[in-house]
């Protein structure tokens, strides 16, 4: 199966969190691809539900008059 156009994150990280991370990992038995995508997802759901709970900025205006 050929593969998806894909990119590369390259980032910085403490021991701790490598260790957590490497944890994490061997704990669920899945790389360190696959938590760190699901990581990405799961925060970009709680992201997009957070913006629609919150009123618009027209509206607070409207019931702080």
């Amino acid at each position: 199966m050929p593969r998806k156009e894909q990119g590369w994150i390259t980032f910085q990280a403490s021991p701790e969190e490598i260790e957590l991370l490497e944890e994490l990992c061997q704990k669920s038995q899945r790389t360190k691809t696959e938590v760190l995508r699901e990581l990405l997802r799961s925060l970009s759901g709680n992201y997009r539900r957070s913006l629609q709970s919150k009123p618009t900025k027209k509206l607070q205006n409207k019931n702080n008059r």
